[in-house]
Protein backbone atom coordinates (compact mmCIF):
# COMPACT_ATOMS: atom_id res chain seq x y z
CA UNK A 1 0.00 0.00 0.00
CA UNK A 2 1.17 3.98 -0.11
CA UNK A 3 3.29 5.09 2.11
CA UNK A 4 4.26 9.02 2.58
CA UNK A 5 7.74 7.92 0.90
CA UNK A 6 6.30 6.31 -2.21
CA UNK A 7 3.64 9.19 -2.69
CA UNK A 8 7.12 11.32 -3.24
CA UNK A 9 8.11 9.44 -5.80
CA UNK A 10 4.58 9.41 -7.55
CA UNK A 11 3.77 12.96 -6.66
CA UNK A 12 7.42 14.42 -8.15
CA UNK A 13 7.78 11.68 -10.78
CA UNK A 14 7.53 14.04 -13.82
CA UNK A 15 10.22 15.82 -11.99
CA UNK A 16 14.05 15.80 -12.44
CA UNK A 17 14.34 15.45 -8.62
CA UNK A 18 17.71 13.78 -7.74
CA UNK A 19 17.19 10.30 -6.84
CA UNK A 20 19.10 10.92 -3.09
CA UNK A 21 15.98 13.12 -2.25
CA UNK A 22 13.88 10.22 -2.65
CA UNK A 23 12.89 7.99 0.10
CA UNK A 24 12.68 4.44 -0.96
CA UNK A 25 9.04 2.66 -0.21
CA UNK A 26 8.44 0.78 2.90
CA UNK A 27 7.34 -2.53 2.92
CA UNK A 28 4.78 -3.52 1.71
CA UNK A 29 5.18 -1.12 -1.98
CA UNK A 30 6.57 -3.55 -3.67
CA UNK A 31 3.94 -5.20 -5.35
CA UNK A 32 1.89 -1.63 -5.94
CA UNK A 33 5.87 -0.74 -7.66
CA UNK A 34 5.15 -3.65 -10.01
CA UNK A 35 1.26 -2.71 -10.97
CA UNK A 36 2.45 0.99 -12.15
CA UNK A 37 5.98 0.96 -12.99
CA UNK A 38 5.66 -2.27 -15.13
CA UNK A 39 3.88 -0.15 -18.00
CA UNK A 40 6.18 2.45 -18.15
CA UNK A 41 9.17 -0.43 -18.35
CA UNK A 42 7.90 -2.32 -20.59
CA UNK A 43 6.99 0.15 -23.04
CA UNK A 44 11.12 -0.03 -23.78
CA UNK A 45 11.58 -3.60 -24.09
CA UNK A 46 8.17 -5.05 -25.81
CA UNK A 47 8.79 -7.26 -28.58
CA UNK A 48 9.36 -6.87 -32.73
CA UNK A 49 9.91 -8.32 -35.21
CA UNK A 50 13.50 -9.30 -36.75
CA UNK A 51 13.35 -10.02 -40.09
CA UNK A 52 14.63 -7.87 -43.00
CA UNK A 53 12.81 -9.85 -45.69
CA UNK A 54 9.53 -9.13 -43.38
CA UNK A 55 10.48 -5.63 -43.27
CA UNK A 56 11.03 -5.40 -46.81
CA UNK A 57 7.26 -6.09 -47.95
CA UNK A 58 6.53 -2.78 -46.10
CA UNK A 59 9.26 -0.63 -47.00
CA UNK A 60 7.32 0.70 -49.69
CA UNK A 61 4.87 2.60 -47.88
CA UNK A 62 7.42 3.40 -45.04
CA UNK A 63 8.26 7.09 -46.47
CA UNK A 64 5.82 8.51 -44.28
CA UNK A 65 3.37 6.92 -41.48
CA UNK A 66 0.48 5.44 -42.94
CA UNK A 67 -2.87 5.65 -41.37
CA UNK A 68 -5.63 3.16 -41.64
CA UNK A 69 -9.13 4.09 -43.66
CA UNK A 70 -7.27 7.44 -43.78
CA UNK A 71 -10.52 8.52 -41.48
CA UNK A 72 -10.79 10.49 -38.81
CA UNK A 73 -9.77 9.08 -35.20
CA UNK A 74 -10.66 10.87 -31.92
CA UNK A 75 -7.56 11.32 -29.95
CA UNK A 76 -8.94 9.35 -27.36
CA UNK A 77 -9.57 6.08 -29.15
CA UNK A 78 -6.15 5.43 -30.08
CA UNK A 79 -3.85 3.01 -28.18
CA UNK A 80 -0.06 3.60 -28.27
CA UNK A 81 2.11 0.27 -29.09
CA UNK A 82 5.87 -0.11 -29.23
CA UNK A 83 7.68 -2.33 -30.59
CA UNK A 84 11.01 -3.62 -30.60
CA UNK A 85 13.57 -4.59 -33.68
CA UNK A 86 15.84 -7.49 -32.19
CA UNK A 87 18.24 -7.29 -35.38
CA UNK A 88 20.50 -4.33 -33.46
CA UNK A 89 20.01 -5.64 -29.49
CA UNK A 90 23.34 -6.94 -29.76
CA UNK A 91 24.40 -5.38 -33.05
CA UNK A 92 24.90 -1.57 -32.07
CA UNK A 93 24.10 0.24 -28.94
CA UNK A 94 23.08 3.33 -30.67
CA UNK A 95 20.74 2.69 -33.43
CA UNK A 96 21.20 5.40 -36.41
CA UNK A 97 18.37 6.92 -38.23
CA UNK A 98 17.94 3.88 -40.45
CA UNK A 99 18.13 1.26 -37.51
CA UNK A 100 15.55 1.69 -35.17
CA UNK A 101 15.81 0.28 -31.84
CA UNK A 102 11.97 0.55 -31.47
CA UNK A 103 9.47 1.23 -33.38
CA UNK A 104 5.99 2.93 -32.12
CA UNK A 105 2.75 3.65 -33.34
CA UNK A 106 -0.97 3.58 -32.59
CA UNK A 107 -4.00 1.51 -33.10
CA UNK A 108 -7.89 1.99 -32.22
CA UNK A 109 -9.68 -0.44 -29.85
CA UNK A 110 -10.99 -2.35 -32.52
CA UNK A 111 -6.94 -3.68 -32.59
CA UNK A 112 -6.41 -2.16 -36.23
CA UNK A 113 -2.86 -0.42 -37.11
CA UNK A 114 -4.76 3.23 -37.54
CA UNK A 115 -0.44 4.84 -37.48
CA UNK A 116 2.15 2.24 -38.65
CA UNK A 117 4.96 1.67 -35.83
CA UNK A 118 7.20 3.98 -37.65
CA UNK A 119 8.51 6.63 -34.64
CA UNK A 120 10.96 5.93 -32.57
CA UNK A 121 9.05 7.04 -29.35
CA UNK A 122 5.44 7.91 -28.92
CA UNK A 123 3.48 9.76 -26.16
CA UNK A 124 -0.75 9.67 -25.88
CA UNK A 125 -2.38 11.89 -27.48
CA UNK A 126 -3.64 15.32 -25.84
CA UNK A 127 -6.90 16.95 -25.74
CA UNK A 128 -5.57 19.32 -28.44
CA UNK A 129 -5.16 15.75 -30.79
CA UNK A 130 -1.74 16.60 -31.43
CA UNK A 131 1.07 13.37 -29.46
CA UNK A 132 4.79 13.83 -28.97
CA UNK A 133 6.74 11.33 -31.77
CA UNK A 134 10.35 10.97 -32.34
CA UNK A 135 12.29 10.09 -35.19
CA UNK A 136 15.72 10.55 -36.09
CA UNK A 137 16.30 11.36 -32.42
CA UNK A 138 14.84 14.55 -32.88
CA UNK A 139 10.87 15.12 -31.17
CA UNK A 140 7.84 16.99 -32.65
CA UNK A 141 4.31 16.71 -33.08
CA UNK A 142 1.67 14.51 -35.18
CA UNK A 143 -2.28 14.50 -35.61
CA UNK A 144 -4.05 11.64 -35.18
CA UNK A 145 -3.72 11.00 -39.28
CA UNK A 146 0.14 10.02 -38.35
CA UNK A 147 0.99 13.44 -39.89
CA UNK A 148 3.91 15.71 -38.72
CA UNK A 149 2.24 18.77 -37.87
CA UNK A 150 5.06 20.17 -36.52
CA UNK A 151 8.76 18.37 -38.08
CA UNK A 152 10.89 16.30 -35.52
CA UNK A 153 13.58 18.71 -34.64
CA UNK A 154 13.60 19.07 -31.35
CA UNK A 155 16.18 17.15 -28.41
CA UNK A 156 13.50 17.31 -26.00
CA UNK A 157 9.77 18.22 -26.43
CA UNK A 158 6.80 18.62 -23.85
CA UNK A 159 3.07 19.06 -24.37
CA UNK A 160 1.02 22.22 -25.02
CA UNK A 161 -0.01 24.44 -21.74
CA UNK A 162 -3.15 26.02 -22.00
CA UNK A 163 -1.57 29.21 -23.20
CA UNK A 164 -0.21 27.59 -26.25
CA UNK A 165 3.01 26.94 -25.33
CA UNK A 166 5.65 24.19 -25.14
CA UNK A 167 8.77 23.77 -23.66
CA UNK A 168 11.71 22.59 -26.14
CA UNK A 169 14.86 21.86 -26.41
CA UNK A 170 17.72 22.78 -29.30
CA UNK A 171 21.24 22.59 -29.23
CA UNK A 172 21.33 21.58 -25.16
CA UNK A 173 19.23 24.92 -24.19
CA UNK A 174 15.57 25.42 -23.39
CA UNK A 175 12.80 27.80 -24.44
CA UNK A 176 9.27 27.59 -25.72
CA UNK A 177 7.34 27.32 -29.23
CA UNK A 178 3.63 28.37 -30.53
CA UNK A 179 1.53 25.85 -32.27
CA UNK A 180 3.33 26.77 -35.64
CA UNK A 181 6.28 25.09 -34.19
CA UNK A 182 8.43 28.84 -33.62
CA UNK A 183 10.33 30.07 -30.87
CA UNK A 184 8.56 32.22 -28.88
CA UNK A 185 10.71 32.21 -25.81
CA UNK A 186 14.33 31.63 -27.19
CA UNK A 187 15.76 28.52 -26.21
CA UNK A 188 18.50 30.04 -23.65
CA UNK A 189 17.76 27.61 -20.10
CA UNK A 190 19.19 24.42 -18.99
CA UNK A 191 15.81 23.13 -18.14
CA UNK A 192 12.56 24.41 -18.62
CA UNK A 193 8.87 22.97 -17.70
CA UNK A 194 4.79 23.63 -18.24
CA UNK A 195 3.29 26.65 -18.24
CA UNK A 196 0.80 26.70 -14.77
CA UNK A 197 -3.17 28.33 -14.56
CA UNK A 198 -1.02 31.36 -12.55
CA UNK A 199 0.60 31.98 -15.92
CA UNK A 200 4.15 30.97 -14.51
CA UNK A 201 7.08 28.65 -15.56
CA UNK A 202 9.65 27.04 -13.89
CA UNK A 203 13.16 27.30 -15.60
CA UNK A 204 16.77 26.00 -14.72
CA UNK A 205 19.21 28.91 -15.38
CA UNK A 206 23.51 28.23 -14.02
CA UNK A 207 22.32 25.69 -11.70
CA UNK A 208 19.66 27.64 -9.99
CA UNK A 209 15.30 27.81 -10.42
CA UNK A 210 13.19 30.66 -11.17
CA UNK A 211 10.03 31.54 -12.84
CA UNK A 212 9.30 33.40 -15.77
CA UNK A 213 5.86 34.72 -17.85
CA UNK A 214 4.63 33.45 -21.14
CA UNK A 215 7.18 37.04 -22.97
CA UNK A 216 10.39 35.21 -20.83
CA UNK A 217 10.96 37.57 -18.40
CA UNK A 218 11.90 36.99 -14.99
CA UNK A 219 9.12 37.03 -12.54
CA UNK A 220 11.24 35.05 -9.87
CA UNK A 221 14.70 35.48 -10.41
CA UNK A 222 16.60 32.02 -10.32
CA UNK A 223 17.58 31.26 -6.44
CA UNK A 224 16.71 27.68 -5.54
CA UNK A 225 18.16 24.68 -5.38
CA UNK A 226 15.13 23.14 -6.64
CA UNK A 227 11.41 24.25 -7.26
CA UNK A 228 8.37 22.86 -8.36
CA UNK A 229 5.05 23.93 -10.05
CA UNK A 230 2.53 26.18 -8.57
CA UNK A 231 -0.14 24.51 -7.12
CA UNK A 232 -4.38 25.66 -7.77
CA UNK A 233 -3.49 27.95 -4.62
CA UNK A 234 -0.94 30.01 -6.16
CA UNK A 235 1.86 28.61 -4.08
CA UNK A 236 5.10 26.41 -5.07
CA UNK A 237 7.24 24.34 -3.27
CA UNK A 238 11.17 25.48 -3.50
CA UNK A 239 14.17 24.43 -2.02
CA UNK A 240 17.02 26.32 -0.31
CA UNK A 241 19.73 24.92 1.97
CA UNK A 242 18.06 21.40 2.02
CA UNK A 243 14.90 22.23 3.28
CA UNK A 244 11.76 22.63 1.47
CA UNK A 245 9.29 25.98 2.13
CA UNK A 246 6.82 27.95 0.05
CA UNK A 247 6.67 30.72 -1.96
CA UNK A 248 3.71 32.87 -3.44
CA UNK A 249 3.40 33.80 -7.32
CA UNK A 250 5.85 36.97 -6.02
CA UNK A 251 8.66 34.93 -5.28
CA UNK A 252 7.79 35.68 -1.30
CA UNK A 253 8.13 33.11 1.22
CA UNK A 254 4.68 32.28 2.43
CA UNK A 255 6.97 29.31 4.42
CA UNK A 256 10.28 29.34 5.49
CA UNK A 257 12.21 26.07 3.99
CA UNK A 258 12.92 23.77 6.99
CA UNK A 259 10.77 21.18 6.17
CA UNK A 260 12.75 17.87 4.91
CA UNK A 261 9.82 16.54 2.79
CA UNK A 262 6.61 19.16 1.62
CA UNK A 263 3.58 18.05 -0.19
CA UNK A 264 0.90 20.41 -2.45
CA UNK A 265 -2.06 21.59 -0.18
CA UNK A 266 -4.93 19.92 -0.18
CA UNK A 267 -8.75 21.33 -0.69
CA UNK A 268 -9.32 21.94 3.15
CA UNK A 269 -6.04 24.11 3.24
CA UNK A 270 -3.83 21.37 5.07
CA UNK A 271 -0.60 20.21 3.41
CA UNK A 272 1.48 17.34 4.35
CA UNK A 273 5.06 18.12 5.47
CA UNK A 274 8.15 16.33 7.31
CA UNK A 275 10.03 17.42 10.13
CA UNK A 276 12.66 15.16 12.03
CA UNK A 277 11.26 12.55 10.61
CA UNK A 278 8.06 12.71 11.47
CA UNK A 279 4.72 13.63 9.18
CA UNK A 280 2.27 16.29 10.22
CA UNK A 281 0.47 19.07 8.43
CA UNK A 282 0.46 22.70 8.53
CA UNK A 283 -1.91 25.64 7.00
CA UNK A 284 -1.19 27.76 4.15
CA UNK A 285 0.98 30.17 6.67
CA UNK A 286 2.55 27.35 8.01
CA UNK A 287 1.68 26.84 11.09
CA UNK A 288 1.04 23.59 12.81
CA UNK A 289 -2.60 22.07 12.77
CA UNK A 290 -1.57 18.74 12.94
CA UNK A 291 1.63 18.50 14.91
CA UNK A 292 4.59 16.27 13.35
CA UNK A 293 3.84 12.89 15.15
CA UNK A 294 3.59 10.30 12.50
CA UNK A 295 5.99 8.09 10.92
CA UNK A 296 4.20 7.74 7.88
CA UNK A 297 1.34 9.82 6.63
CA UNK A 298 -0.67 11.07 3.48
CA UNK A 299 -2.54 14.33 2.31
CA UNK A 300 -5.86 14.85 2.87
CA UNK A 301 -8.28 13.25 -0.10
CA UNK A 302 -11.72 14.82 -0.89
CA UNK A 303 -13.73 12.98 1.61
CA UNK A 304 -11.68 15.18 4.46
CA UNK A 305 -9.80 12.58 5.82
CA UNK A 306 -5.88 11.84 6.04
CA UNK A 307 -4.23 8.09 5.92
CA UNK A 308 -1.35 7.80 8.58
CA UNK A 309 0.39 5.33 10.87
CA UNK A 310 0.82 4.98 14.26
CA UNK A 311 2.58 1.91 15.91
CA UNK A 312 2.77 -0.14 12.78
CA UNK A 313 -0.90 0.37 12.11
CA UNK A 314 -2.73 2.73 9.77
CA UNK A 315 -5.48 4.91 10.46
CA UNK A 316 -7.07 7.46 8.75
CA UNK A 317 -7.76 11.01 11.12
CA UNK A 318 -9.85 14.21 10.27
CA UNK A 319 -8.26 18.00 9.98
CA UNK A 320 -8.58 18.19 13.77
CA UNK A 321 -6.26 15.75 14.14
CA UNK A 322 -8.43 13.23 15.76
CA UNK A 323 -8.83 9.41 14.46
CA UNK A 324 -11.98 8.70 12.82
CA UNK A 325 -10.92 5.27 11.62
CA UNK A 326 -8.49 3.89 14.36
CA UNK A 327 -5.47 2.14 13.40
CA UNK A 328 -5.73 -0.94 12.89
CA UNK A 329 -5.44 -2.10 9.09
CA UNK A 330 -1.85 -3.55 8.18
CA UNK A 331 -1.51 -1.43 5.07
CA UNK A 332 -4.05 1.40 3.62
CA UNK A 333 -4.51 3.24 0.48
CA UNK A 334 -5.85 7.46 0.87
CA UNK A 335 -9.07 7.36 -0.10
CA UNK A 336 -10.44 7.53 -3.73
CA UNK A 337 -12.58 9.59 -5.59
CA UNK A 338 -15.93 6.96 -5.10
CA UNK A 339 -14.91 7.43 -1.41
CA UNK A 340 -14.17 3.46 -0.69
CA UNK A 341 -10.13 2.75 0.01
CA UNK A 342 -8.05 -0.24 -0.51
CA UNK A 343 -7.23 -1.93 3.43
CA UNK A 344 -5.13 -4.85 4.62
CA UNK A 345 -6.63 -6.98 7.03
CA UNK A 346 -5.42 -10.02 8.69
CA UNK A 347 -3.21 -10.40 5.48
CA UNK A 348 -6.12 -9.93 3.21
CA UNK A 349 -7.40 -7.10 1.34
CA UNK A 350 -11.03 -5.42 0.96
CA UNK A 351 -12.12 -1.81 0.40
CA UNK A 352 -13.70 0.62 3.84
CA UNK A 353 -15.80 3.49 3.13
CA UNK A 354 -15.17 7.03 5.35
CA UNK A 355 -16.71 5.54 8.45
CA UNK A 356 -14.56 2.72 8.70
CA UNK A 357 -17.38 -0.31 7.27
CA UNK A 358 -16.51 -2.52 5.17
CA UNK A 359 -17.77 -1.78 1.28
CA UNK A 360 -16.31 -5.08 -0.21
CA UNK A 361 -15.05 -7.32 3.21
CA UNK A 362 -11.50 -8.45 2.94
CA UNK A 363 -10.95 -11.35 0.62
CA UNK A 364 -8.59 -10.67 -1.83
CA UNK A 365 -4.93 -11.61 -1.72
CA UNK A 366 -4.27 -7.90 -2.76
CA UNK A 367 -6.00 -5.07 -3.64
CA UNK A 368 -5.43 -1.71 -5.38
CA UNK A 369 -7.76 1.94 -5.69
CA UNK A 370 -10.48 2.53 -7.57
CA UNK A 371 -9.72 4.36 -10.90
CA UNK A 372 -11.77 7.44 -12.77
CA UNK A 373 -13.53 4.54 -14.09
CA UNK A 374 -14.39 3.24 -10.74
CA UNK A 375 -13.02 -0.39 -11.38
CA UNK A 376 -10.22 -1.75 -9.68
CA UNK A 377 -7.60 -4.31 -9.64
CA UNK A 378 -7.74 -7.00 -7.39
CA UNK A 379 -5.62 -10.40 -6.77
CA UNK A 380 -7.21 -13.80 -6.43
CA UNK A 381 -5.66 -17.76 -6.12
CA UNK A 382 -2.86 -15.65 -7.75
CA UNK A 383 -4.35 -13.41 -10.70
CA UNK A 384 -5.55 -10.26 -11.08
CA UNK A 385 -8.58 -9.04 -12.34
CA UNK A 386 -11.23 -5.90 -12.27
CA UNK A 387 -13.89 -5.66 -9.96
CA UNK A 388 -16.72 -2.84 -9.57
CA UNK A 389 -17.47 -0.89 -6.99
CA UNK A 390 -20.23 -3.38 -5.18
CA UNK A 391 -17.11 -6.01 -5.16
CA UNK A 392 -18.36 -7.83 -8.23
CA UNK A 393 -16.04 -9.10 -10.42
CA UNK A 394 -16.13 -7.09 -14.04
CA UNK A 395 -13.23 -8.70 -15.44
CA UNK A 396 -12.60 -12.08 -13.68
CA UNK A 397 -9.05 -12.37 -12.43
CA UNK A 398 -7.15 -14.42 -15.31
CA UNK A 399 -3.96 -12.08 -15.37
CA UNK A 400 -0.46 -12.27 -14.55
CA UNK A 401 -0.06 -8.38 -14.09
CA UNK A 402 -2.52 -6.19 -14.76
CA UNK A 403 -2.62 -2.05 -14.96
CA UNK A 404 -5.18 0.68 -14.41
CA UNK A 405 -6.91 1.58 -17.61
CA UNK A 406 -6.38 4.54 -19.53
CA UNK A 407 -8.67 7.22 -20.69
CA UNK A 408 -8.82 5.85 -23.83
CA UNK A 409 -10.29 2.51 -22.11
CA UNK A 410 -7.64 0.07 -23.09
CA UNK A 411 -5.79 -1.46 -19.97
CA UNK A 412 -1.86 -3.07 -20.09
CA UNK A 413 -2.08 -7.14 -18.61
CA UNK A 414 -0.47 -10.16 -18.98
CA UNK A 415 -2.10 -13.03 -19.85
CA UNK A 416 -0.76 -16.80 -20.50
CA UNK A 417 2.98 -15.32 -20.40
CA UNK A 418 2.17 -12.79 -23.00
CA UNK A 419 1.89 -9.11 -22.72
CA UNK A 420 -1.34 -7.07 -24.70
CA UNK A 421 -4.36 -4.33 -24.61
CA UNK A 422 -7.75 -5.48 -23.08
CA UNK A 423 -11.12 -3.10 -23.33
CA UNK A 424 -13.28 -2.32 -20.26
CA UNK A 425 -15.37 -5.68 -21.61
CA UNK A 426 -12.20 -7.81 -20.83
CA UNK A 427 -11.49 -8.58 -24.61
CA UNK A 428 -8.12 -8.48 -26.09
CA UNK A 429 -7.49 -5.68 -28.74
CA UNK A 430 -3.86 -6.63 -29.54
CA UNK A 431 -0.98 -8.80 -28.07
CA UNK A 432 2.29 -9.60 -28.87
CA UNK A 433 3.19 -12.84 -29.74
CA UNK A 434 6.33 -15.17 -31.14
CA UNK A 435 5.88 -16.69 -34.47
CA UNK A 436 8.69 -19.07 -35.18
CA UNK A 437 11.06 -17.05 -33.54
CA UNK A 438 9.57 -13.83 -34.89
CA UNK A 439 8.05 -11.20 -32.67
CA UNK A 440 4.68 -9.97 -33.94
CA UNK A 441 1.15 -7.87 -33.18
CA UNK A 442 -1.78 -9.67 -33.03
CA UNK A 443 -5.17 -7.86 -32.98
CA UNK A 444 -7.75 -9.58 -30.47
CA UNK A 445 -9.08 -12.46 -33.34
CA UNK A 446 -5.10 -13.73 -33.49
CA UNK A 447 -4.53 -12.34 -36.86
CA UNK A 448 -0.81 -10.60 -37.30
CA UNK A 449 -0.94 -6.42 -37.57
CA UNK A 450 2.51 -5.98 -37.94
CA UNK A 451 4.30 -6.94 -39.37
CA UNK A 452 1.77 -5.93 -41.85
CA UNK A 453 0.42 -8.14 -45.32
CA UNK A 454 1.80 -11.12 -43.82
CA UNK A 455 1.02 -14.72 -41.97
CA UNK A 456 2.21 -17.37 -39.84
CA UNK A 457 2.84 -19.51 -42.54
CA UNK A 458 4.45 -16.42 -44.53
CA UNK A 459 6.63 -16.03 -41.48
CA UNK A 460 7.84 -19.47 -40.71
CA UNK A 461 8.35 -20.04 -44.68
CA UNK A 462 10.74 -17.29 -44.45
CA UNK A 463 12.47 -18.56 -41.58
CA UNK A 464 13.08 -21.42 -42.97
CA UNK A 465 14.83 -20.05 -46.12
CA UNK A 466 16.70 -18.21 -44.15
Amino acid sequence: MLTACFQKQISRLADTRPDSELSKPSKGTSEMWKIIGLAAALMVTLPAYASQEIEAAAAASRGKPVVAERRLHKPEELVSICMRDERYRYTIKFPSANKKFMECGYINAQGEMVIQPWFEEIRAFAANGLALAKENWKWGYINTQGEWVIPPMFGELRDFADNGLAAASESGKYGYINIQGKWVIQPMFRNAYDFTANGLARVRENGKYGYINAQGKWVIPPRFEYAYDFADNSLAIVKESGKYGYINAQGERVTPPKFEYANDFAANGLALVEESGKYGYINAQGEWVIRPMFRDASGFTANGLARVKENGKTGYINAQGEWVIQPKFQSAFAFAANGLAAVEENGKDGYINAKGEWAIPPRFEGAWNFTANDLAIAKENGKRGFISAQGEWVIPPRFEEAHPFNANGSAFVKENGKYGYINLSGQTIASYDTVCGINVLKNGKGIIIWPENTTEEQICAEQKRR
